[in-house]
């Protein structure tokens, strides 16, 4: 086919790839002067009915998967009898080309293996079926993420979301109705038998084990012995003894190269997360990468000699480390010497209808409760387990990825009676990890309104089994009843699955809010729901969705009533302590709150996650660094976590640690945008690259978002593209733009930009409408920080104007400083001392601001050398001896 110079309003500038359902040109869009990627079909397609629909439909499949890692597509369009779409320009290389000849070094590999398995996931669970990945059709972008193309030989399969398959739109290849690549096809590809997304993960496991060692496992020159090979062979080839794997990878990529569908890994999803799991071992340092790095060609050496030599060095390091961190960190009520057993509650599965799925769930959650409550025992969180309960997984693998000891699995019939007599059936399952054996099951049959004695029953028969000895208040706590009202039970179980969600969406917590008050109404005597709206109220509070006075009284009030109906509640302490740590900044109180949790439970991760948070607003980030690495190891799947580990290592400019665990938490909530623009922040403060920061924000799912518009914003003014930065901050909807330290007007921002354009007449004309909407809300609000700092820096932005509120700004900002001292929050303090900092540079109080920023550059925050020398709000200081010489002297650190 020939397509002109011109197609429409398309300059052509070159052909990029040639496939089977048409050609993919480079051009640039003359509209919007951008370089996109054109798919053609060809002209003498265009009239086969057949061909153009399913044409048509690929561009239908592609506008249906919104995901990073996905090319997006831009258009559907049609010039004269041309038909085509438009796309992302993918720039880079394929993965075939970035496979070296003996294959990926580890951590590469999981670099990409695990955005590409996740790309994958998503297109199945929109019911898409992919049917030709190979290396060629994944692109490599320079800054090495992947994006996966070419979904032309896609197909529907189970799952929602996909848009009906045109009937008879199959495309047909050389060899007969296989579709696909020979190399790259599953069995019943080969055999031409129907197909689903197990299909795409056979192929990724040629995919994976070809970019670990550079050769395929079937390269046979014929396609007949390839076709031989793929359907008779009982295994693959193992793996040349030079690539060196992990023993644990290498039963991950032959588990995805089983012949018979029913034994590889029945999703992307749940391969995706087996390789994070190893991943995430890696940084944590668990397992050393270091010590499987492939040799030379010359020296081959067996994987397991050097993994042993890793699990040497490890348990030395463990031997002189492991006792002085949980010394340091242990609750109250354990002791550094106590062993435990480690169990995780898997997801029950619900047999019965669909709409009862929340009783399942609410019975995992209320026997992961009670066991929780053993002092002698160590519980997952519930968190990390649930992914597990909708797909099947090797059991000694799901342990050794949770750490756990022992599995407690089993399923759930809720039997609804015509007569009105429900009963219901469970039949759990106890499984010793080490050796994949069932220890002990049993089957109860009881009436509904038995529900809790069951799960009591089941907890003490766990505890039984494995040889654990239970102190009176433990019995009490195993046998307790949380409600006799399931309906308030269902509500409570609704709320906290809003609550727990990642990102602090207003609607996610007022929909929790709702459903948590729907369960007391129901139960007035629910202690735990209270205790569990309480934290919800704090929250909402601490986040800044609402600071009134009326939200911090209700969730007092809640607390209260939770420990009125149960003084014992460890919930109700948990809340109360919440309630006086994101409430008061009343610290002291908050820990007695906790410890007395603590005590009744004494490894739950929400209460070590707290107590993480209280440590680093006391200035003691080492602590609080092992804290929440803590509860990261009893909840491994919380992206939450991860991104408040990092978040410390950035105050403690431990840049680079920070950044992988941004990964972290990325890889663990891949389309939640709060990572990735943590990230890109943390990117600007280590080497200050805005490059760096645009291409990870360019990731970052739900860009127009109002905490996406908004971070892209501060990228683009640190970048001094004013006029991207200006369109940005228009698009944001809300007038009052809220942080944790700061709570401004959109006026102010929208003055900052012509501030620094050094268009001084606009920016006082928004300075002096933010200036009206700032005084009237500290009127309201005397003592919030934010609103003083933001009206400081309002009034040093109309004194640069040319408007003289120095005095009024310098006052606004040390009131700030006075509200919420370093003394009183190391975490957030640093940012009311970089506010006044600014106030001063823009005032003209040269010598003050550099006093301040150099006590700020002494202790954890968030200001660090590379910011200062790109953020333009720190203009007025270039040039001054004493700020020029602090850059000097900090080099390239």
């Amino acid at each position: 086919m020939s397509i002109g110079p011109l197609l429409g309003t398309y300059n052509i500038l070159s052909r990029l790839s040639v496939g089977g359902m048409g050609e993919v040109y480079l051009a640039e869009d003359t509209r919007l002067d951008r370089k996109v990627a054109l798919k053609v079909l060809p002209p003498e397609w265009g009239s086969d009915p057949d061909r153009l629909k399913r044409f048509q439909w690929e561009a239908r499949v592609l506008a249906t998967l919104n995901h990073p890692n996905i090319v997006t597509i831009y258009s559907v369009e049609q010039h004269d009898d041309v038909h085509f779409f438009t796309m992302e320009l993918v720039e880079g290389q394929t993965l075939r080309e970035e496979i070296p000849a003996r294959g990926l070094p580890l951590e590469r590999f999981l670099e990409l293996a695990i955005p590409l398995a996740d790309a994958l996931a998503a297109a199945h669970q929109r019911g898409i079926v992919h049917r030709d990945v190979k290396p060629g059709n994944v692109m490599v972008r320079p800054d090495g993420r992947l994006k996966v193309l070419d979904f032309g030989l896609a197909k529907r399969g189970d799952g929602d979301g996909a848009p009906p398959m045109p009937a008879r739109s199959e495309p047909q290849t050389q060899e007969g109705r296989l579709m696909g690549t020979v190399a790259y096809m599953s069995p019943e590809q080969m055999a031409g038998a129907p197909l689903d997304h197990r299909a795409d993960v056979f192929t990724l496991g040629i995919v994976y084990y070809e970019m670990l060692t550079g050769v395929r496992p079937f390269e046979d020159a014929e396609w007949g012995e390839r076709v031989t090979a793929r359907l008779y062979e009982k295994e693959p080839p193992p793996a040349p003894p030079d690539a060196m794997l992990p023993e644990r990878l290498e039963k991950i990529v032959l588990r995805c190269l089983e012949r018979d569908p029913d034994k590889r890994y029945q999703s992307a999803e749940a391969l995706r997360e087996d390789l994070t799991a190893l991943q995430l071992e890696i940084v944590s340092g668990s397992f050393s990468s270091t010590q499987i790095a492939r040799p030379d060609f010359g020296r081959p050496r067996r994987w397991w000699l050097a993994l042993a030599a890793a699990l040497a060095v490890v348990a030395a390091a463990a031997a002189f480390v492991l006792p002085r961190w949980r010394a340091a960190t242990a609750p109250p009520a354990v002791t550094a010497a106590e062993e435990h057993k480690r169990i995780a509650v898997l997801s029950f599965k619900n047999l019965g209808s669909p709409d009862d799925e929340y009783f399942a769930a609410g019975i995992t959650e209320e026997i992961t409760s009670r066991l929780a409550a053993v002092s002698a025992l160590k519980v997952i969180s519930h968190n990390a387990a649930l992914h597990y309960g909708r797909v099947e997984h090797d059991g000694p693998q799901i342990g050794r990825e949770l750490g756990a000891d022992y599995l407690l699995d089993g399923t759930v019939l809720w039997s609804h009676d015509e007569s009105g007599v429900n009963r219901v059936r469970v039949i759990p399952k106890l499984i010793r990890v080490a050796d994949d054996v069932s220890v002990w099951s049993d089957r109860y049959d009881r009436v509904i309104d038995d529900i809790f004695a069951v799960q009591s029953e089941i907890s003490e028969e766990v505890i039984r089994q494995l040889d654990i000895r239970l102190g009176e208040p433990e019995r009490r706590m195993l046998a307790a009843a949380p409600t006799a009202n399931l309906k308030a039970y269902e509500a409570y179980l609704r709320g906290v699955d809003y609550a727990n969600r990642y990102e602090p969406n207003p609607e996610n917590w007022e929909l929790a809010v709702a459903m948590l008050d729907r369960a007391v109404r129901l139960d007035p005597e629910f202690a735990l729901a209270f205790a569990e709206l309480s934290r919800v109220h704090s929250f909402v509070y601490h986040q800044g969705i609402d600071r009134s006075a009326g939200r911090l009284a209700r969730a007092r009030e809640a607390a209260e009533r939770a420990l009125a109906i149960d003084p014992q509640l460890p919930d109700g302490h948990r809340a109360l302590g919440y309630y006086y740590y994101w409430g008061h900044g009343d610290y002291e109180r908050a820990l007695e709150e906790f410890n007395a949790a603590a005590r009744q439970l004494p490894n739950d991760s929400l209460l070590l996650e707290g107590i993480a948070y209280i440590r680093r607003r006391q200035g003691r980030f080492d602590e609080a660094v092992d804290g929440f690495e803590r509860a990261f190891e009893l909840n491994p799947k919380k992206a939450w976590l991860a991104a408040e580990l990092a978040q410390t290592f950035t105050h403690l400019r431990r840049f680079g640690e920070a950044d992988r665990s941004y990964d972290r938490a990325i890889n663990l909530a891949p389309d939640q945008p709060v990572p990735y623009q943590l990230k890109a922040l943390n990117a600007l403060r280590w080497t200050g690259d805005v490059e760096r920061a645009r291409a990870i924000l360019a990731e970052m799912p739900r860009q127009d978002e109002t905490s996406s518009l908004y971070t892209r914003f501060k990228i683009e003014l640190t970048a001094r593209n004013y006029d991207e930065a200006m369109r940005l901050l228009n698009a944001i909807e809300s007038d009052l733009i809220g942080l944790e330290s700061a709570l401004f007007p959109r006026e102010m921002s929208r003055g900052t930009v012509h501030h620094f354009v050094g268009d001084v007449e606009q920016a006082r004309v928004f300075y002096e409408r933010s200036r009206r909407t700032l005084e009237r809300r500290v009127a309201e609000r005397p003592e919030d920080p934010r609103l003083r700092s933001t009206l400081g820096m309002t009034y040093a932005g109309l004194t640069y104007a040319g408007v003289d509120h120095k005095e009024a700004a310098i006052r606004e900002g040390l009131k700030a400083v006075e509200l919420y001292p370093v003394e009183k929050d190391a975490f957030v303090g640093p940012d009311y001392l970089e506010h006044l900092a600014v106030i001063y540079a823009w005032v003209g109080e040269d010598d003050a601001a550099v006093d301040l920023i150099e006590r700020i550059l002494e202790i954890p925050s968030g200001l660090s050398y590379a910011y200062l020398r790109v953020n333009p709000r720190w203009d007025p200081l270039r040039g001054h001896p004493r700020f020029e010489r602090l850059l000097a002297a900090a080099g390239s650190s």
